[in-house]
C-alpha cells in the first residue's frame, strides 16, 4: 500500500515536498501577499477569489490554476515554471505558492494581480520542504539539518538558520509554527518565524513516546504525535508543547494516520482491512471502525470536510466517502480512465481531486457527485495518452480565462521559461517492492523492483542510503539486487527517466540481524524468521517481548500451543499454524497471510487484534473481552467464530469468505459489523447483543437468527439466496431494520419467531426485493400483543413467492403461500404501505382484516387472490 499524505507513508517522493505541502495546504502565505517588481504589465483580467477557491498544480503546462470550487470553473492560469517540471502547489488565503525541486525555485503568486515573485534555493538545499507560518516562510532541509526563513512578501532570506538535531526528522506546519520531531529520539521542536529569523521556541521530550519511528501530523491546527510502537496519539499544546491528551489508537506502523484540518480529529486508515477509525480529542477515544474500502487497496491519505471523510482509492481510481456520524459509505464513479495518483485536497469545506500532470481535476460532493474541470485546453498534437486521460467532463472551464507568464522579479529571481509544446505524461513510479517480502536478514540478498505507470522509462537509477544518509548501494538496472551486511533502516530510492522527464520514489526497508534458530519450547524475545518446520507436540512456543514479528517464512508450526501473554504488538506472518494459538492481555496483535488449522485460536482481553489475508479451517476461534477485533480478506472454513462478553466491542468482518461455519455475537457484544463478505452455509447468531450492522454481503444457503434481548440490528444492501428462513427475528429483539436487500430463491425471506408482537417492537422491513421464495417473502405470525408494538412493512417488491409452500400454515390454520403474510391480533401496530406485489401464488398481501394499519399505495398485479386486510390497486 502506498500513501502520499499523513504520518505513515511507506513511499514518499524523493523531494519530500508533496506530502508536506498537502498537509499544510491553506497555511502557506499571509493574506496580504506583496508582489514586487512594479514593471509587470497588468494581467488581462483579475479573477474574483472566493473562500472556496484553490490553486491547483498543472505541471504539464508549467502553470498554477486558480479554481472556484463553488461553480467548479477555472478562474485563472499563471505560468510558474517549465512544462513537466516537478513543482508542488499550495496556498494561504488568496496566495498560491510552489516549490520546484528541479531548479530550487520558490514562487509565490498573487490572486489579486496574478503577478509572481521568485527565490532560488541553493543546490544543497533542494531537498527542502517549504512551509508558511505566521510571520514568514520556513524552508526545512532535513538532510542539511537546517530550517531557513524567507520573508513572506519578498521571499528574501531572514536571519541565520536554525539547526536540527538529526537528519531523521518529520515535519508538520500549523498556522503559527513549524513543528518537527526527531524520529530516533522523540524530541519535539517548535520553530517560529520572527522578524529576526527562525526561532526554536520549544524543544522537549514527551513522556511515553518511544522515539522509534514516531510520526507527526496536525488536527485543527494542533500538533499531534503518533507512536507506532506504543500505538498512541499525543495532542500537544501549541503554546508550550506539553502533552494535553494521550489516546490509544487502533493503528500500527503499516497504517495511515492523518489529522483533520478543521476538526480535532485524527483518522486511522488500517492498511490491510480498509477500515477507517475517527479518533477525536474531545470525544476521548476512537469511534467504531467504518469499513470503507476493500482491504489491501492502494490508498492515499483521507481528508475531512463537513462531517465526511474522503478516502482516495488508487486501485479503483475512485474516492470513497464515509459519513462519520452514521458510518454510511458511498464511492464516486471512476475519476480517470487509467492509473493516476491524483491529489485529494480540501479547502473551505470543498473537496478537490487533481491530476497534477494533466488537465483533469474536479470537485467531489458529499453525496459522491463528481463535477469535472478541465484546467486548461489540451493541444490536439500533445494530448495525454488515452490510458491517463480524464473521463468526459460534466463541468467545463470557461472558454477564456486570465493567463499570465510574467517575468518574475525580486531577490534571487530568474526568468520563467516561455510556454512550449506539452508532451505526454511522464512515467510514474507507483510502488517499490522487495523480495523477500519478509524483513530481510543480514547476509540475505534483497531484490528491489518497481511498478511503473505510463510509458516505459529509458533509464533507471537506484540508490540506497542508511538512516544517517551514508551511501550503501547504487544500480542502473530495472531491478536492484543487494546483500546487506548490517541491520538497520535503509532508504531505497528509484529515479526513472523518460526523455527529459524524471520521477522519483523512495521506500523504507528494515534489515534485521540474522535470526537465531527457533526450537520448540523457546521463549522468543526478538523478531525471528523460521528456516524449518517445527513439530512442538507437548511443548510449543512463547513470545516474551513486545513488538515481535514471527515470520514463518512459509514453514509450519505443529502441535503444542503458541502463547502470547501480556505482550503488545506481536504478529505472526507468512506460513502455517497447526498448533493452538492463545493471545492473552496482548493488544495490537496480528495474523497476516497465515494458514491455520488447529483445535482452537483464542484471543482474550487483547484489543485491536487483526486477522488479514489468512485462511482458518476447522478451528474454534474465540474473541473474549477483546475490543476492536477485525478480520479482513480472510477465509474461514468450518469450525466457529465467536465474539463474547461486553468488552468485545466493535468486531469487524470485512471482505472475508465464511463457509460452513458458525458466526456468533454472544452476551453484550456491541457495534459489530459484517461487510462486503461472501457467506455460504453459515448461521449467524446475535444473542443479548446490540447494534449489529450487516451490509453489502452475498449470502448463499445462510441464515441469521436474532434473539434474546438483542437490539438495533440493521441489514442493508445484501443478497440472500437459497436459505430456509433468511432472517428470523426472535423473542425480545427490538428495533431491527431490514432495508434495500434482495431475497431470492429462499424458503422464507423474513420471519418473526416471537409469539407476542410486543417482543419485536420497532421492526422495519423497507425497500427490499422478495422474489421466488418458496413459502413467502415475509411471514409474520403473532398470537398476542401488549399494545406497544410498531412494525413497518413499506416500499417492498414481492414477486412470484409462495409457489412451493409444501402446505405451510400459520397459527390460525391459514395457508402461507403469499408475497407478504401477516397474522396478528387487532391493535398490533403493524403499518403496511407502498408495497408492489406481482405473480405471487395466492395473495400479494394477506392480513386478517382489521388487524393492520393500511397506509395506502399498495399494488397487486396477477396475484390470484389480490390482497386482503389492506387495499391494493
Amino acid at each position: 500500500m502506498r500513501r502520499r499524505d499523513g504520518w505513515l507513508m511507506r513511499y514518499s517522493r524523493s523531494t519530500r515536498v508533496r506530502r508536506a505541502l498537502a498537509l499544510c495546504a491553506g497555511t502557506m502565505l499571509a493574506a496580504g501577499f506583496i508582489a514586487v517588481g512594479a514593471n509587470h504589465a497588468a494581467p488581462p483580467a483579475h479573477p474574483r477569489f472566493t473562500s472556496g477557491s484553490i490553486w491547483l498544480t498543472s505541471r504539464g503546462v508549467g502553470q498554477l490554476t486558480l479554481v472556484d470550487g463553488v461553480s467548479a470553473k477555472v478562474a485563472a492560469n499563471v505560468r510558474v515554471g517549465a512544462a513537466n517540471s516537478r513543482f508542488v502547489a499550495t496556498q494561504a488565503d488568496a496566495a498560491g505558492y510552489v516549490f520546484d525541486a528541479d531548479n530550487g525555485a520558490v514562487v509565490g503568486v498573487s490572486a489579486a494581480t496574478l503577478s509572481t515573485v521568485t527565490q532560488r534555493l541553493r543546490p544543497e538545499e533542494r531537498a527542502t520542504v517549504v512551509y508558511s507560518v505566521r510571520g514568514g516562510v520556513l524552508a526545512a532541509d532535513a538532510a542539511g539539518r537546517t530550517v531557513t526563513m524567507l520573508d513572506g512578501s519578498t521571499l528574501r532570506r531572514v536571519g541565520p538558520p536554525v539547526q536540527l538535531p538529526s537528519a531523521d526528522i518529520a515535519f508538520v506546519g500549523t498556522a503559527d509554527a513549524l513543528w518537527a520531531v526527531d524520529r530516533a529520539t522523540g524530541e519535539v521542536l517548535a520553530i517560529d518565524a520572527s522578524p529576526q529569523g527562525p526561532v526554536r521556541r520549544i524543544s522537549r521530550h514527551i513522556a511515553g513516546i518511544s522515539g522509534h519511528g514516531v510520526r507527526l501530523t496536525s488536527a485543527a491546527g494542533r500538533p499531534v504525535l503518533f507512536d507506532p510502537v506504543a500505538h498512541t496519539a499525543v495532542w500537544l499544546a501549541p503554546d508550550n508543547g506539553e502533552a494535553e491528551l494521550t489516546m490509544q489508537l487502533p493503528a500500527g506502523a503499516d497504517d495511515v494516520v492523518t489529522g483533520a484540518e478543521q476538526r480535532s480529529t485524527v483518522l486511522v486508515m488500517q492498511a490491510g482491512s480498509g477500515v477507517l477509525y475517527p479518533c477525536t480529542q474531545d470525544g476521548g477515544g476512537c469511534a467504531s471502525g467504518i469499513p470503507t474500502v476493500p482491504g489491501g487497496s492502494d490508498l492515499g491519505g483521507p481528508v475531512v470536510a463537513g462531517g465526511y471523510a474522503f478516502v482516495p482509492n488508487y486501485s479503483t481510481r475512485t474516492v470513497w466517502v464515509a459519513e462519520l456520524s452514521t458510518g454510511r459509505v458511498i464511492h464516486t464513479e471512476p475519476l480517470f480512465a487509467g492509473a493516476v495518483r491524483f491529489e485529494l485536497l480540501t479547502r473551505s469545506g470543498i473537496v478537490y481531486f487533481n491530476d497534477p500532470d494533466t488537465q483533469a481535476a474536479g470537485v467531489i460532493d458529499a453525496d459522491g457527485t463528481v463535477r469535472r474541470i478541465d484546467k486548461y485546453a489540451v493541444r490536439p498534437s500533445a494530448a495525454p495518452s488515452p490510458s491517463l486521460h480524464s473521463l468526459p467532463s460534466q463541468s467545463s472551464s470557461p472558454t477564456a480565462v486570465p493567463t499570465r507568464s510574467p517575468k518574475p522579479s525580486g531577490s534571487g529571481s530568474s526568468r520563467v521559461p516561455s510556454p512550449s509544446s506539452v508532451p505526454g505524461p511522464p512515467s510514474h513510479i507507483s510502488a517499490i517492492s522487495f523480495d523477500p517480502k519478509t524483513p530481510p536478514e543480514v547476509g540475505q540478498t534483497v531484490t528491489a523492483s518497481a511498478t511503473i505507470a505510463g510509458p516505459r522509462p529509458t533509464a533507471w537509477a537506484w540508490s540506497v542510503v542508511t538512516a544517517d544518509q551514508t551511501p550503501e548501494a547504487t544500480g542502473t538496472e530495472e531491478q536492484l539486487k543487494h546483500t546487506f551486511t548490517a541491520p538497520g533502516r535503509y532508504t531505497v530510492t528509484l529515479t526513472v527517466t523518460t526523455g527529459t522527464r524524471t520521477d522519483s520514489l523512495s521506500a523504507t526497508l528494515t534489515v534485521i540481524t540474522q535470526s537465531p534458530r527457533v526450537q520448540c519450547g523457546d521463549v522468543i524475545t526478538r523478531s525471528v524468521v523460521l528456516h524449518e518446520d517445527l513439530n512442538c507436540e507437548g511443548s510449543g512456543l512463547t513470545v516474551g517481548a513486545q513488538d515481535v514479528i514471527v515470520d514463518l517464512n512459509d514453514y509450519t508450526i505443529s502441535g503444542g500451543t503458541f502463547r502470547v501473554d501480556r505482550q503488545a504488538g506481536v504478529s505472526i506472518r507468512h506460513g502455517q499454524l497447526k498448533t493452538r494459538v492463545s493471545y492473552s492481555n496482548s493488544p495490537f496483535g496480528a495474523l497476516i497471510d497465515v494458514r491455520v488449522k488447529a483445535p482452537d485460536l483464542t484471543v482474550s482481553s487483547s484489543v485491536n487484534m487483526r486477522f488479514e489475508q489468512s485462511t482458518i479451517a476447522d478451528t474454534q476461534i474465540t474473541f473474549n473481552g477483546s475490543g476492536n477485533p477485525s478480520l479482513s480478506s480472510t477465509k474461514i472454513v468450518g469450525g466457529a467464530l465467536e465474539f463474547q462478553r461486553a468488552e468485545t466491542t466493535s468486531p469487524l468482518i470485512t471482505g472475508c469468505v465464511l463457509q460452513n461455519t458458525r458466526l456468533s455475537f454472544l452476551v453484550d457484544v456491541q457495534s459489530s459489523n459484517v461487510v462486503r463478505s461472501t457467506i455460504t452455509d453459515t448461521v449467524i447468531t446475535l444473542q443479548e447483543s446490540d447494534d449489529l450492522v450487516v451490509r453489502d454481503n452475498t449470502f448463499f444457503r445462510s441464515s441469521v437468527v436474532l434473539s434474546q434481548t438483542s437490539r438495533r440490528a440493521r441489514f442493508s444492501n445484501n443478497e440472500f439466496t437459497g436459505a430456509d428462513a433468511v432472517i428470523t427475528v426472535g423473542d425480545l429483539t427490538t428495533d431491527v431494520v431490514i432495508e434495500q436487500n434482495a431475497f431470492r430463491n429462499n424458503r422464507i425471506g423474513v420471519a418473526d419467531a416471537a409469539r407476542n408482537i410486543g417482543e419485536t417492537d420497532g421492526l422495519i422491513i423497507r425497500g427490499n426485493t422478495f422474489e421466488n421464495n418458496a413459502v413467502a417473502g415475509v411471514y409474520l405470525d403473532y398470537v398476542t400483543t401488549d399494545g406497544r408494538n410498531q412494525t413497518e412493512v413499506t416500499g417492498n417488491h414481492f414477486t412470484a413467492n409462495g409457489r412451493q409452500s409444501a402446505g405451510k400454515k400459520d397459527s390460525r390454520g391459514r395457508p402461507v403461500n403469499d408475497g407478504l403474510h401477516i397474522t396478528a391480533p387487532p391493535g398490533a401496530g403493524v403499518f403496511i404501505a407502498d408495497n408492489d406485489t406481482t405473480d405471487n401464488a395466492d395473495y400479494g398481501i394477506e392480513a386478517i382484516p382489521g388487524t393492520v394499519t393500511d397506509g395506502g399505495g399498495n399494488r397487486s398485479v396477477n396475484n390470484p387472490s389480490g390482497c386482503v386486510g389492506v387495499r391494493c390497486t
